[in-house]
């Protein structure tokens, strides 16, 4: 798995107190042997919900946008986007 983009943002709700962070994640992943990128893929975003400290903050996370592409000939990887949100953060 390698990281192509990474975007942290915080929105203040309707009365301006509260800061809501929203991080997106997007990334790719290459398997060559096994072709089991969306198991990896679906841990990795499993595995960042479980890891307190790094989810402290964020209330849901929704993995989203996974694609094939090319590489070459008889070559593809997976992309993939992860958007953490905070509380309240998109509604």
């Amino acid at each position: 798995i390698w990281l192509d983009g990474l975007t942290f943002s915080t929105n203040a709700d309707s009365s301006g107190a509260f800061r809501q962070p929203s991080l997106t994640i997007i990334g790719s992943c290459f398997l060559p042997e096994s072709r089991n990128e969306l198991d990896v893929i679906s841990a990795l975003s499993a595995q960042l919900k479980r890891h307190t400290a790094f989810f402290q903050g964020f209330r849901t996370s929704q993995l989203g946008e996974i694609s094939i592409r090319d590489a070459g000939p008889e070559t593809t990887y997976r992309t993939f986007t992860l958007t953490l949100k905070g509380e309240g953060a998109g509604q």
